[in-house]
């Protein structure tokens, strides 16, 4: 994989297309994937197409925005006591009244965006946010052993091999055990080198694109909470909102810098 590259992370629950780059690979050599049978969904389950060659890769960022189609399935109606009852079956017809307003509601003042349980990763003990509010304070140690330890399952070779290195001290005896397909694990642990003590090394042999995405959630989980904090401090007016969000994390940015 480390000859490609794309610009964002798309959701693995959703049928995605974007675009991708790869360093020397022939088109026709791509195109063989979309006959490959999946373990999961099949034959086509990757459709790979509109090939072209570039003068330069992608890089994390590269894009100007992403486009949805929300599709909205097994719509139930809440009851006044705050319940979902599941037995009612909703009809759609009734609520186009509703629908319609909602959406010159927004097309008029606008939305709040959140930035959705996504962008936080799947671990809830260490979400990506704390990993980069680690990063930022340099607390490498805790970086290095929350990403070694995301597997819990007793019976996983990657724990196993990361248990010999916990105990033992000896990142390569751990290496020894890692399976292949443990690609961050095998770079932490050949970060740390000779010594189990080198947190450093073990955090930047981490790919710069995962490490910036730590930082790119910490960043959005300081937006949410900015957002929740002023919502409840005002009234709804889009632009009076924006304007003290802004100011507050240019504020805190500052302060980070100053800090370091």
């Amino acid at each position: 994989m480390k000859n490609f590259a794309w610009a964002g992370t798309k959701d693995k629950r959703a049928v995605t297309a974007q675009r991708v780059t790869g360093y020397r690979v022939q088109a026709e050599r791509l195109e063989h994937f979309n006959h490959t049978k999946d373990k999961s969904y099949g034959t086509g389950a990757i459709q790979i197409g509109n090939f072209t060659y570039v003068d330069k890769p992608l890089s994390l960022g590269n894009l100007s925005g992403n486009r949805f189609t929300i599709v909205l399935r097994d719509l139930c109606r809440v009851n006044d006591q705050g319940h979902i009852d599941r037995q009612e079956q909703v009809d759609l017809s009734s609520y186009n009244q509703m629908i319609e307003s909602s959406i010159s509601n927004i097309n008029q003042h606008g939305f709040i965006n959140y930035f959705g349980m996504q962008r936080f990763g799947t671990n809830p003990t260490m979400p990506t946010s704390t990993l980069g509010k680690h990063l930022l304070n340099r607390e490498y140690e805790q970086i290095a052993t929350a990403m070694l330890t995301t597997r819990k399952q007793e019976n996983d070779p990657v724990a196993k091999a990361v248990d010999i290195f916990i105990k033992t001290g000896s990142p390569r005896d751990a290496l020894n055990k890692l399976p292949k397909f443990a690609a961050i694990e095998k770079k932490i642990l050949r970060g740390y080198g000779d010594s189990n003590k080198n947190h450093f090394g073990a955090v930047t042999a981490i790919p710069k694109n995962l490490l910036s995405m730590f930082i790119h959630a910490y960043q959005s989980y300081v937006w949410n909470h900015i957002v929740r904090i002023e919502l409840k401090s005002m009234d709804w007016y889009p632009s009076q909102v924006i304007w003290s969000i802004w100011r507050q994390m240019r504020e805190m940015c500052m302060w980070v810098m100053s800090s370091r």
